[in-house]
């Protein structure tokens, strides 16, 4: 189930035109720029991958650093995430995967980040999530404070229902163009 649902919404994504990507790119951003998590101070959120028609997250990061926001993207080591701080002095290099992320950095352990921007293909409407499959994020969010604020943002509202284990970890949130989802 969550293989084929994985391969709908990434062909649905695909789908997606560049002008309707910034459309809704600078949707979820306002949605999530006026909401209450921009109370916080620290901001894990990931870079885009442009060639899978990623959410441009960029307008988001550019906010949060106008609003002197500390601002962690993950780099990737091994299967796991490092927390990066991120400013606009950061030089970026892609991975092999093709991932942005920064070339020199300073980790920013796991204990100070307030609310995570989590990557996702679909959500249902408990908060569960799909990805891309990789694990990645389901390895890092149980590093996290339990009071950490988890945000998913996505083009597409929430399906009714995603097969999830019992150590997965829901959302607390989805944004989508239409708006701001709380589970």
């Amino acid at each position: 189930m969550k293989k084929d649902l994985r391969q709908v919404y990434i062909t649905k994504r695909k789908e997606i035109s560049t002008s309707d990507r910034e459309i809704y790119s600078q949707q979820i951003a306002t949605h999530f720029l006026n909401s209450e998590w921009m109370e916080y101070e620290t901001f894990h959120i990931f870079i885009p991958i442009d060639k899978f028609n990623e959410i441009n997250t960029r307008l988001i990061i550019q906010e949060l650093w106008a609003k002197n926001k500390t601002v962690v993207v993950p780099k990737m080591k091994g299967k796991a995430l490092l927390n990066c701080a991120y400013t606009p002095e950061t030089l970026l290099a892609k991975n092999s995967w093709g991932i942005e992320e920064p070339k020199n950095h300073k980790e920013i352990p796991a204990s100070q980040i307030d609310v995570v921007i989590v990557p996702m293909l679909i959500a249902d409407k408990n908060g569960n999530r799909i990805g891309y499959g990789g694990g990645f994020y389901d390895r890092f969010l149980p590093t996290l404070r339990r009071d950490v604020q988890l945000v998913g943002i996505n083009y597409f509202e929430p399906i009714a229902h995603i097969d999830h284990e019992e150590h997965d970890i829901p959302l607390d949130a989805l944004i989508t163009p239409k708006g701001v989802v709380k589970f």
